[in-house]
């Protein structure tokens, strides 16, 4: 049972000190100390906290259109807010609604969430009922928990994956080719001349939702023709042409407008490998 939870969270978790506090949450059940399902318990919810915190940062959270400030404390965020970030990023419930999923399903997925958490919180506090409880009611109650973490990391992931994949199927490699085809200032030393041929995307994915602009990384392959000498040169036979294929990677901001198809991509970096024509 607790190899199987291990295994799963160790996909999900983000970090050495998140896996390594799940391994401690773990060895409480393997303890003869009548608080060892309380101390499971609460440390799988502080788990839970520190995952949450590290998909929804705090500055993340403050930037986004949509935050509130619900708590009322400045620097103080409430958990709602974390998980609409920790799901959507800076993105707005009317952009999802208008590109991906409704309210509707967006507030069931939240309250999935919430409702995981709460089983959490339940068995954190001390009482005659969850100390010193038989070795069968630590099993049951910790397959409970167990199962509720695992329905709250994977619904927060698996959430967020059908966002940033809808949106990346939504997005044509046009729009990204398009903005790339006069940028070829890496190829000037190679030869005399070059033109662009040809710009390829052969994959593309998000790296950041944000409330206005999204992140994306796009890798490929553009076409050159390359011409060494004048095109008098060439004429004469003393020059030459060849058509040579270099891998590229270039970061890109999104603009968001009310149709993704109308969004404008702006480039941030764009980087050619050209080592191939050396070796």
């Amino acid at each position: 049972m607790y190899e199987e939870f291990r295994l799963k969270l160790n996909i999900i978790l983000l970090d050495d000190f998140q896996k390594e506090l799940l391994e401690s949450s773990i060895l409480n059940l393997q303890t003869d100390s009548k608080l060892r399902f309380n101390n499971f318990a609460y440390s799988l919810r502080e788990l839970s906290r520190h995952f949450l915190k590290s998909l929804a940062p705090d500055e993340l959270i403050n930037n986004s259109v949509w935050f509130k400030n619900e708590t009322k404390i400045k620097n103080k965020y409430s958990r709602g807010e974390r998980i609409k970030y920790a799901i959507q990023g800076g993105l707005e419930d009317r952009f999802l609604e208008r590109e991906i999923m409704t309210i509707q399903e967006l507030s069931s997925i939240k309250k999935k969430i919430t409702d995981s958490i709460e089983i959490l919180n339940k068995y954190t506090h001390i009482n005659n009922n969850t100390f010193n409880i038989s070795e069968q009611l630590v099993k049951e109650l910790s397959n409970l928990i167990m199962n509720s973490f695992i329905e709250f990391t994977e619904t927060i992931t698996n959430t967020r994956k059908i966002i940033i994949k809808s949106i990346e199927d939504n997005l044509s490699a046009q729009i990204f080719e398009k903005a790339m085809c006069d940028i070829s200032e890496d190829v000037d030393i190679l030869a005399t001349h070059h033109w662009m041929e040809e710009v390829h995307i052969d994959r593309f994915h998000i790296t950041e939702l944000n409330s206005r602009v999204i992140k994306i990384k796009a890798e490929g392959i553009t076409e050159f023709l390359l011409q060494w000498g004048s095109d008098g040169d060439n004429r004469r036979g003393d020059g030459h042409q060849s058509n040579i294929f270099f891998p590229f990677t270039a970061y890109f901001t999104l603009q968001l407008c009310k149709n993704l198809n109308n969004s404008k991509p702006e480039i941030l970096d764009y980087n050619i490998d050209t080592s191939s024509l050396y070796e």
